[in-house]
C-alpha cells in the first residue's frame, strides 16, 4: 500500500547552528516522501535557508525531478552521465572531513558537502556525481545508520532524476521494508555512473527525453 514517510526536520543540529549564527549551516530542511511498498514514488525535500533565505525545493512531478529557487520557475533536474568531469568524481559527503571515505569506489574524490538526504538531491540536480551515505557510526543511533524518513523523499527525487541509491550491504537498491524502519549504508549516483564505477549493475534507460 501507499504511506507517508516524513521528516519534519531533517539535519537538526545543523538547524541549530544556523539559529546560533552559523549561517553556512543552511542545509537542513523538511522532507516529504510517498513510498509504495517498498519503493519511494515521489518526493518533496525543502531547505528554507538556503540562497542567502529564498529557500529552495526540490520535488517531483509525473514521474520527473525538479528544482525551485524562492519564486522563480521551477526547472528538471537531472543526474550526471559519464564520463567524469575533468575536475575528477565529485562526491556528495558529510561536513565532517573525519566522516568522509578515503576513497570512493577506489578513487579519489572532490568533497561536495552536505547534510543527510540533501546529499542525495544534489546528486538528482548533477552537482555531485555520486553521494555516501555510509558516515553514521552504528554507535551513534544503536545499530542502525540512517531512518528510512531521512531519505525516502529524496530518494524518489532521485529516482525521478534518472539515479538510485544502492545498499552496500546487498548491492541492490534500497528498500523500505526493514520493521525498525532503518536503512542500510548506501551511495546513491546517476545509473550509468554507478554501472561505470561500479558500484552497481543496473539497467539503463535507452536515451530519450526525460
Amino acid at each position: 500500500g501507499l504511506r507517508w514517510v516524513i521528516d519534519p526536520l531533517d539535519g537538526t543540529k545543523t538547524a541549530i547552528d544556523y539559529a546560533q549564527g552559523h549561517k553556512d549551516y543552511d542545509q537542513f530542511g523538511v522532507h516529504i516522501g510517498l513510498v509504495q511498498g517498498n519503493t519511494p514514488i515521489a518526493g518533496v525535500a525543502y531547505f528554507p535557508a538556503m540562497e542567502q533565505g529564498k529557500g529552495v525545493a526540490y520535488f517531483t512531478d509525473d514521474g520527473k525531478a525538479y528544482k525551485q529557487t524562492g519564486d522563480s520557475t521551477s526547472k528538471q533536474i537531472n543526474v550526471s552521465k559519464p564520463p567524469l568531469k575533468a575536475v575528477g568524481l565529485l562526491a556528495a559527503v558529510h561536513f565532517h572531513e573525519a566522516r568522509r571515505p578515503e576513497m570512493i569506489a577506489g578513487r579519489h574524490y572532490h568533497a561536495v558537502p552536505g547534510v543527510g538526504g540533501q546529499r542525495l538531491c544534489l546528486v538528482a540536480e548533477g552537482a555531485a556525481d555520486v553521494a555516501d551515505m555510509n558516515d553514521i557510526p552504528t554507535t551513534h543511533r544503536g545499530q542502525y545508520a540512517y531512518k528510512q524518513w531521512d531519505l525516502a523523499a529524496a530518494h524518489a527525487i532521485l529516482k525521478a532524476a534518472g539515479g538510485e541509491l544502492i545498499s552496500a550491504e546487498t548491492q541492490e537498491p534500497a528498500t523500505y521494508d526493514s520493521p525498525e524502519l532503518k536503512m542500510d549504508g548506501a551511495c546513491a549516483g546517476g545509473r550509468e555512473m554507478l554501472n561505470l564505477l561500479q558500484l552497481a549493475t543496473l539497467p539503463v534507460e535507452s536515451s530519450k527525453a526525460r
